[in-house]
């Protein structure tokens, strides 16, 4: 007995050791691994708070070694700079104590998470952000990973998924998963049992919800056949909200096909466990809700899925007579029937049917009835769509508690019939399309928490027709702005029914008064990151195109009111363009062509303007950019006529980003008054200048070319107080200057000091062909740096003239050599776009290579390339100072 003991205490002293020494002596090498696997295989900013080994904290899985990183985040590059793709609060993988030892390899047989926040993003051009390994391709991920995979424990400790797709308008929020899995992974055949729980789920397409804050767990049970691949449901319960679905059958995964024998059905069948899966509904003291019916959903998928063949399945969903009210509100919704399937013979996904052949309810007194076929949906939809009711939407409040709902009331009537193929609408083959009905609505008024601003439609008539709605009229108000529009619109069949069907119209769209104001994000979101800022953009629909004749009265933008604005705008492919729209603002007209673009994350611009007689106080009070950009207009006085042709990528609240402005601008001002301006009071501290103090400068004429985030300021001439200056060079948007200024002034004009200041700098500076003679008229060449607000003034060499002699021409030496250095700034940044192109179609060349397809990127490569080419054109176009 002694020995056994003496025995058991060794076993127990050597574990103690073991825990103690093992993680000392292994802990540099897996922790360098550790490094050394998430730099080889992750392409982003990577950042791991703290690595640590230890066999103690891991006293749930003892003797086995626990691996853990906390507080990991990986930020994106490139176009998801700044955006955190993963933010883990705490992984610990638990490694097999012998594998440890042995060296070759590390088993992980238990996997923790706790505290991660996913956020996955599909920008505007369908690029991924989670897309983030490194090709396989680098050199650094030849040697396989050393960590192998020996799992029988996961457990998923609030973990919250957050997806948005920019392109499709998919967003995907789930939040608090809770998922706790064990099984032998090491065996050939195990259970894996597991339990999830989500505690919010919710999806939406576009406007549409179809979950929002929903509940789902799932209790599990399946059968593990790693050998052959099967996977077979034992006890198996998912719920959603209120409904629970069972499932039994098995999914095996072959070499080259996949079988299924899939069954489910729900284990309630009263109408109340559907109504949970209404967002709304279920959001609203749903337990309190007094529901009656009878309800059969089941559904079923046998057979193989071998490519674009899949298996037979279908979907079956039946409401007999069912009835919903909340206790404290007097009215009900009733005599709700539903017959609802889906049905699919094995092969092509084409052959699936949706056919909903009764969908009855009333609301009140009020009955509303509709049914859907939809055949061959991929390659020719085939629809067959009847609609018909009434509704008084005050009604809606006695049926529904919407505490947050200010006013909700109007009429609205529909009569619809729509009987079509895909294949008649785009050949125009009207004949064989049946589409007849009316939607109208009356004296509709809505407000509540959730809109920004409240809606009225006082008429809406929209009479329907195989060929096009004609919008008969719609008169609505928009919080203070006011819309009277009327007009067609054509395809409309083809619009909904194919993802590629495009919406066109013609329309007349008067008001009085429009305040976009109202429906702009606040200028705070420029400091977002750039995933933050596309999300608030207001985007311009992808399939439509709309030809509009526009006449506004007034139109309030930012601080600017324009008045009598008229013109055509179209709307179409993610773009809105203006032709010849002209407008008064700022005491003066303008005429404005161009377009908003939201193709990308971030909105370009790109605008014409032909301005008349604008007032430069009018404009630097009004307008922000120009008080950034030209702040020295608040000390002018006078009326400018300009053309401007500016392109930039704006902000969501169309706000310009500085230092993305580029084009030409043109300035004409018959006259001007200039006082209390910095950079003319310190020349005149030089210069001793004082007829510099107050002037007035006639027949301006000013070209400026902005490129690479400054303003180049061609040289040009004026006469100021009986003195010729002339002024050249450049001033950045972040209002650093760059000028250089030629005074001539008559040495007669010159007072005691100015005089003093002449002379002293003739004489450290002689003008060798004026032979020591005092010039009658006197250049003083200055160089103008620093800022508008402190500038600093350094005096160059002078130069003279007696009778007709030239004098050097300094300012158009020094403006060329800006010109210069932008051209060579502009050609190193031509030359980052070609290696940028290149790397592009080098990868997009790999991947097609390897068949890799995760990257979204991997489209056609010689598209790729020619359209990087045409955007390093349009990037340069016209932009430049030496482009004419």
């Amino acid at each position: 007995m002694k020995k056994v003991l003496i025995g058991i205490a060794a076993v127990f002293f050597v574990l103690i050791a073991a825990a103690i020494i093992v993680p000392l002596v292994f802990k540099k090498e897996i922790v360098q691994l550790a490094y050394d696997e998430i730099e080889k295989k992750v392409d982003a900013k990577t950042n791991v708070g703290d690595i640590n080994l230890s066999i103690l904290k891991n006293i749930r899985n003892f003797p086995n070694i626990a691996l853990s990183l906390d507080d990991v985040t990986l930020v994106g590059k490139n176009e998801f700079d700044g955006d955190t793709l993963l933010n883990l609060g705490n992984l610990k993988a638990s490694l097999d104590i012998m594998s440890v030892i042995k060296g070759e390899e590390y088993k992980v047989e238990a996997i923790e998470l706790y505290d991660v926040k996913l956020n996955a993003i599909v920008n505007k051009n369908g690029l991924a952000n989670w897309n983030i390994i490194k090709p396989s391709d680098d050199t650094t991920t030849s040697e396989p990973s050393k960590f192998k995979l020996a799992l029988n424990k996961l457990i998923l400790d609030n973990v919250n998924l957050y997806y948005d797709n920019l392109q499709t308008s998919d967003v995907l929020k789930v939040e608090n998963i809770q998922h706790k899995g064990k099984g032998d992974f090491s065996t050939d055949i195990f259970d894996y049992i597991s339990t999830t729980e989500i505690e919010k789920l919710s999806v939406q397409q576009g406007l549409i919800k179809y979950l929002s804050n929903a509940i789902l767990k799932f209790d599990s049970k399946i059968n593990i056949n790693q050998k052959e691949n099967k996977y077979t449901f034992k006890d198996n319960k998912l719920e959603l909200n209120d409904l629970g679905l069972l499932f039994s059958g098995f999914v095996q995964a072959e070499e080259d096909k996949t079988n299924l024998d899939v069954n489910f059905k729900a284990d309630k069948t009263n109408f109340k466990s559907i109504l949970s899966l209404i967002p709304a509904i279920y959001a609203k003291d749903f337990n309190s809700i007094k529901a009656s019916g009878n309800v059969d959903l089941s559904g079923s998928a046998k057979g193989t899925l071998v490519g674009d063949n899949y298996p037979n399945f279908n979907a079956l969903l039946k409401v007999d007579n069912g009835q919903f009210q909340y206790p404290d509100l007097p009215t009900a919704v009733n005599n709700v029937f539903i017959n609802a399937n889906v049905q699919h013979q094995q092969g092509n996904l084409d052959e699936t049917v949706i056919d909903i052949s009764r969908l009855d309810f009333k609301m009140g007194t009020e009955p509303i009835q509709a049914k859907l076929r939809i055949a061959t949906p991929l390659s020719d939809p085939d629809v067959n769509l009847l609609a018909k009711g009434k509704l008084n939407l005050a009604n809606v409040l006695k049926i529904y508690p919407m505490e947050d709902i200010d006013k909700l009331s109007g009429n609205a009537n529909i009569d619809l019939a729509i009987k079509a193929r895909m294949s008649d609408v785009e050949k125009k083959n009207y004949t064989a399309i049946q589409a007849s009905g009316i939607v109208q609505g009356n004296n509709i008024e809505y407000a509540s928490k959730d809109v920004p601003k409240p809606v009225s439609v006082s008429n809406l008539t929209m009479n329907f027709s195989p060929q096009y709605i004609a919008l008969e009229q719609c008169k609505a108000l928009l919080a203070n702005s006011d819309f009277d529009i009327t007009g067609k619109l054509e395809n409309y069949i083809g619009y909904f029914l194919s993802n590629n069907g495009v919406l066109s119209g013609k329309l007349n769209i008067n008001s009085n008064k429009i305040d976009a104001n109202q429906f702009l994000p606040d200028s705070t979101s420029a400091n977002q990151s750039k995933a933050q800022q596309a999300k608030e953009v207001v985007r311009i629909p992808k399939n439509v195109d709309f030809i509009a004749t526009t006449k506004v009265g007034e139109l309030l933008y930012d601080k600017l009111t324009l008045k009598n604005i008229e013109g055509n705008t179209n709307i179409k492919d993610e773009q809105l363009t203006l032709n010849n729209l002209s407008a008064q603002l700022l005491g003066g007209s303008a005429i404005i062509s161009g377009f908003y673009n939201t193709k990308t994350d971030i909105p370009t611009a790109k605008l014409n303007y032909n301005i008349s007689n604008f007032n430069i106080q009018e404009v630097y009070k009004f307008v922000d950019v120009a008080q950034q950009a030209a702040p020295i207009m608040k000390h002018i006085e006078g009326n400018f006529t300009s053309n401007m042709n500016i392109t930039s990528t704006l902000t969501p609240d169309l706000s310009p980003v500085l230092n993305t402005i580029s084009g030409t601008a043109n300035f004409k001002m018959p006259w001007a008054n200039i006082s209390g301006v910095n950079t003319m009071k310190k020349i005149i501290e030089t210069t001793k200048l004082k007829q510099l103090e107050n002037i007035r400068i006639e027949n301006i004429d000013i070209n400026t070319t902005i490129a690479n985030g400054r303003i180049l300021v061609q040289p040009f001439t004026v006469k100021a107080n009986n003195m010729n200056m002339t002024v050249g060079g450049s001033q950045g948007l972040d209002q650093t200057l760059d000028y250089a200024v030629a005074i001539d002034v008559p040495w007669q004009d010159l007072n005691q000091e100015a005089g003093a200041f002449a002379k002293n700098l003739l004489a450290k500076n002689p003008i060798p062909q004026l032979n020591n003679a005092i010039p009658e008229v006197v250049r003083i060449n200055l160089k103008v740096t620093g800022t508008a607000k402190d500038p600093k003034i350094t005096v160059g060499k002078p130069d003279g003239k007696i009778g007709s002699g030239a004098m050097k021409d300094v300012v158009k030496e020094q403006v060329q050599e800006q010109v210069q250095q932008i051209k060579e700034e502009a050609k190193q940044t031509f030359d980052t776009l070609k290696t940028q192109a290149k790397e592009t179609a080098k990868q997009t060349l790999n991947n097609l290579i390897s068949g890799n397809k995760n990257d979204s990127t991997a489209t056609n490569p010689v598209d790729n390339i020619k359209k990087t080419g045409e955007d390093l054109k349009e990037k340069f176009k016209g932009k430049l100072p030496w482009q004419k």
